[in-house]
């Protein structure tokens, strides 16, 4: 019979080791029934009479984790799970809530009840995200780095102005191999598929523009010189006019949330009423400029006419129609019926392929096309035929490869990715370099959520986080001295 120090040692063994697991067996049990009654419920009950309770349902599980902060005291609206939250609950909701006002889908291409199904999973999802958010792992994770000593600010110069000069040239490259800055600003966002096919390799020196900007402020700041500010006011201007030219929203909200997190870590809080308005402007603007982009270049006084005539149900169901949330959503629900019509699951392939992107298509001609590419040959193929490209959301690439439980884990993996990325920044809150990796990440967060796992892995682990991670050794200082933590 063991000992009563054994048992002890076998009890305290078992809550260190067993207890990070307790929440998520029991979460994938009742998922599991849930999802059985659910499926039920997808092909048998009436959606209409629950889509309100469950629109309810996923605004109070996003909500909860901020309103306990706002109760605390304690809400910041940049933190990194804020943030995630903002933006998945942005992308989740507009297409249930329109089909919702208009009592049926808001899709052509997807059934009302595949719309609830696909917001259920998303509801189901959150407690995952916030489980894993919870979870220890990501807290233990942040006390392994080992960070390097300071930066220097002559090496800090010198690898940001090689980086930003770099990334310069690369793209004057590709504006001479398609003649010129004004074919590309005439293109549009339309047509830069087109002009880039082929020139992938030279074109995706613009998606480093972003961190490029980043780069500069951090070093204005760091050095505190005049000719610095100077330099990252001209270079911001610059850019923000080529993004706005073509119509690359992306992009640019990249780069205004990646400056807008590093001054509110490293230079000055911003007040929090001051973010909500540009989060409700952000929210709001989103769909404007996505409807503008179909109007035609010169508005006639019919089309004034046309829409003077709607309602304002009418005018407030293209608002949210014909802006970028809903389309990217409704990959989800559309992949849902694809597989439940008997398309095969994938198992983790579209996340194995993913480095694969980062080859030439001249250096590997059968390189296999991304999931977005695919989705959009596949379901919208006069999109394809153009060159274009269709947005897909991150859950629906989860669940097509390993079906309802893809969207739980990723969340889950998710969570514990975000508390490693803030416990990082409170431990090091001195260190500007953490600030630095934690605006780059923040930035790129509506980005991921919108586009497949290889395009993201291209994006911003292939081009954002190798920059700032060699800017971060690179820029350290040849000495072993420490930063007192009271400096700043």
């Amino acid at each position: 019979m063991a000992s009563a120090p054994a048992i002890r040692r076998q009890i305290s063994w078992a809550r260190a080791n067993l207890s990070p697991w307790i929440f998520p067996i029991l979460l994938s049990v009742a998922a599991c029934t849930v999802l059985l009654f659910a499926q039920f419920l997808y092909v048998s009950v009436d959606t209409r009479e629950w889509s309100g309770n469950l629109l309810l349902l996923f605004a109070g599980f996003a909500a909860w984790p901020i309103l306990r902060d706002i109760r605390n005291r304690t809400f910041d609206p940049l933190e990194v799970r804020n943030m995630f939250l903002y933006f998945y609950s942005l992308y989740v909701l507009t297409l249930p809530l329109l089909s919702f006002l208009a009592g049926q889908s808001a899709s052509p291409n997807v059934s009302i009840r595949a719309i609830w199904y696909a917001l259920f999973l998303c509801t189901l999802a959150l407690p995952c995200f916030s489980q894993g958010y919870k979870n220890s792992w990501g807290e233990a994770l942040a006390q392994s780095v080992h960070w390097p000593p300071p930066e220097s600010i002559v090496r800090l110069r010198k690898i940001t102005l090689i980086i930003v000069v770099g990334a310069g040239l690369w793209f004057c490259l590709f504006l001479v191999s398609i003649g010129g800055i004004g074919s590309y600003v005439n293109a549009g966002y339309s047509g830069m598929y087109q002009i880039e096919q082929g020139k992938e390799h030279l074109a995706f020196s613009i998606a480093t523009f972003p961190t490029c900007i980043l780069l500069l402020y951090h070093l204005a700041h760091r050095a505190k010189s005049t000719r610095m500010w100077i330099l990252f006011s001209a270079v911001s201007l610059g850019v923000a006019g080529l993004l706005m030219g073509i119509g690359h929203r992306r992009l640019m909200i990249t780069m205004v949330l990646g400056v807008l997190a590093y001054h509110h870590y490293a230079v000055r809080r911003i007040q929090t009423k001051w973010l909500l308005v540009l989060s409700l402007t952000f929210a709001i603007g989103f769909s404007v400029i996505g409807i503008i982009r179909l109007l035609p270049d010169k508005a006639s006084s019919e089309t004034v006419a046309v829409l003077r005539e709607q309602s304002p149900a009418e005018l407030f169901y293209a608002y949210l129609d014909q802006g970028e949330a809903a389309p990217i959503f409704e990959s989800f629900p559309l992949l849902i019926e694809e597989t439940s019509h008997g398309m095969q699951y994938q198992w983790g392939r579209t996340y194995l392929l993913a480095p694969a992107i980062l080859i030439p298509h001249a250096l590997y001609p059968s390189r296999p096309p991304t999931l977005a590419e695919w989705y959009t040959a596949e379901f919208f193929p006069s999109v394809a035929a153009q060159l274009g490209g269709r947005g897909l959301f991150f859950l629906a690439e989860a669940y097509w490869n390993f079906g309802f439980v893809g969207p739980l884990a990723l969340m889950f993996v998710i969570g514990v990715g975000c508390r490693f990325l803030h416990s990082l920044k409170k431990r090091r809150h001195f260190d500007r370099r953490v600030v630095l990796l934690y605006a780059t990440v923040i930035s790129w967060i509506p980005s991921a959520i919108r586009i497949d796992f290889a395009t993201s892995f291209k994006a911003s682990v292939g081009s954002s986080l190798p920059l700032v991670l060699l800017v971060i050794w690179y820029g350290r200082s040849r000495g072993r001295m420490t930063i007192p933590e009271n400096i700043w």
